[in-house]
């Protein structure tokens, strides 16, 4: 299933190169939680997709509280161990998420209940939010200005991209 937000909402990217330092997980968790924090929409459903052992060694008490909350860990013979499945988003469960924004957590996503996206973290350095511009706003004013200027439309990394690399 693909994860996407409302066609009536902007979808925003995480500019890596654009943030005030090499932090990037984070810096990331910051911005998420601030997103999260604004929007209009409220978080139903997490989903998590990463790597058990690194992130029981960042924070068994947030695994356990996934695992508990209908989180799966999945063991195969191409990999020793993954968290990974979607769960109701109680306070607890956003929170152990957040607290997992390490290199292990691969996957992560902040469904409505409409089940559509507010935040979503894609092979660990991509990270996507949707926001009513309004919002966008409101988030510029939480945010400190170096992190705000980092959260940019897909144009405005796309002109970047254009500018860095003329003869791409």
């Amino acid at each position: 299933m693909p994860i996407d937000g409302p066609d009536d909402e902007t979808k925003y990217i995480l500019h890596k190169d654009g943030l005030p330092s090499n932090r990037y997980h984070e810096l990331a968790q910051t911005i998420t939680r601030a997103v999260l924090d604004v929007s209009p929409r409220e978080v139903a459903t997490v989903g998590v997709q990463g790597i058990g052992d690194f992130l029981r060694d960042r924070n068994k008490k947030a695994v356990k509280t996934l695992l508990d909350s209908g989180v799966s860990y999945v063991e195969s013979e191409y990999n020793d161990g993954t968290i990974e499945g979607r769960c109701v988003a109680t306070p607890d469960v956003v929170e152990a998420v957040l607290s997992l924004y390490i290199p292990g957590l691969i996957h992560t996503y902040f469904l409505d209940s409409e089940g559509e996206a507010i935040a979503a973290r894609f092979d660990d350095t991509l990270q996507y939010y949707w926001l009513p511009e309004a919002t966008y706003r409101q988030l510029g004013e939480r945010l400190k200005p170096d992190l705000f200027s980092a959260v940019i439309t897909l144009e405005e990394l796309e002109q970047i991209i254009e500018k860095e690399h003329p003869d791409r």
